[in-house]
């Protein structure tokens, strides 16, 4: 292939992404094909897009959690009668620090871009690591394009997050299957609750996807890549649950949790 060909080819490719959006949901195999046969990253635009949609959840779940924390006012700890006034105006002044733009809006967004920038990276990463030991020769980056449209279910997620956010005004307490197990009850429980939380039916679906997409471009054989991938996704569930998890050991830092999206 010439250069002139190649870069045609190229630009295809990039033409064609807008309809690999909807594609990847009803054809993953093709998308897949098509990804693992470009040159270069194709992450792009479906990181841009999640960016995009993380800010404007971020932003829409401020008035949620600025009236939760509201409602954290009205509830003092057990035994707070018996506390001195010291420690009742110190109480009074977290709770009212808490209801600032750094805990409504900014510490969210934050921790939500660098959970969706960060989890991209490190789960490609993950399966780069495991099928480069199973023998696949594809760069990092062929993986990185794989988790990136593998996304697009999360895509899914936080429009229907924002619609629901719009619609209640109120805080998403126990997304995913994590309202089986009640918080606060031991750190085992509640890890396992942060690793519930992660499980939703579009979480699911990126695994589906993930799963899908490895065999197509790693290029191994699905058995022998399926597996490997599976675990791959396990260990980074583990991973991704530690932040939440640690957060949550904290009293009264639970309306700054931001909305994991890997």
């Amino acid at each position: 292939m010439t250069v002139s060909e190649s870069s045609i080819e190229d630009k295809q490719v990039g033409k064609g992404q807008w309809v690999w959006f909807a594609d990847v949901l009803v054809h993953p195999r093709r998308v897949f094909s098509a990804i693992a046969s470009s040159k270069g990253g194709v992450w792009l635009k479906p990181m841009l897009i999640l960016t995009a949609l993380v800010i404007l959840l971020s932003l829409v779940g401020g008035p949620a959690r600025s009236l939760n924390a509201q409602m954290g006012l009205n509830q003092p700890p057990e035994n707070f009668q018996y506390w001195t006034e010291e420690q009742q105006n110190q109480f009074f002044e977290g709770q009212q620090a808490v209801q600032g733009p750094l805990f409504i809006y900014i510490l969210p967004l934050l921790g939500s871009l660098v959970s969706l920038w960060l989890g991209w990276f490190v789960l490609g990463s993950v399966l780069h690591l495991l099928m480069t030991f199973r023998g696949s020769r594809q760069p990092q980056g062929a993986y990185l394009n794989l988790v990136a449209w593998a996304a697009v279910p999360f895509m899914l997620r936080c429009l229907v997050q924002i619609v629901a956010l719009l619609a209640t005004r109120q805080v998403i307490d126990d997304p995913g299957l994590s309202g089986f197990v009640t918080a606060g009850k031991s750190g085992g429980l509640d890890l396992l609750r942060n690793l519930l939380g992660m499980v939703d039916v579009y979480a699911l679906g990126f695994a589906a996807l993930v799963l899908i997409g490895v065999p197509i471009i790693s290029g191994l054989k699905g058995e022998r890549s399926f597996w490997v991938a599976a675990v791959g996704i396990l260990v980074f569930v583990l991973l991704a649950a530690l932040p939440g998890f640690i957060i949550g050991q904290f009293d009264g830092l639970g309306t700054i949790q931001p909305f994991f999206m890997f």
